[in-house]
């Protein structure tokens, strides 16, 4: 008799993560959407709550991602940031 032998390999899980840039995009989005009247007046609280928690957060983010060291102070082994 022969064996049926099924296997499974394990595959790395897609990248589906938004960054930041993707962030700022819809927060655009909203802004644009909403000056041409897009949101309806039902719907305009949500859309503001979203669009202030996301504001929020990519202020939040700006100063993390303005800190941390490029790869060039990490080659030169320099971990000061420059402007």
């Amino acid at each position: 008799m022969s064996e049926i032998i099924n296997s499974v390999e394990p595959t790395a899980p897609a990248v589906t993560g938004l960054s930041l840039d993707d962030l700022k995009f819809y927060k655009g989005f909203i802004e644009v959407a909403s000056a041409r009247g897009a949101v309806q007046p039902n719907e305009m609280q949500i859309t503001g709550h979203f669009y202030k928690r996301l504001e929020a957060f990519l202020q939040a983010a700006e100063p993390v991602v303005a800190q941390a060291p490029g790869p060039d102070s990490l080659a030169s082994g320099n971990s000061t940031v420059q402007s």
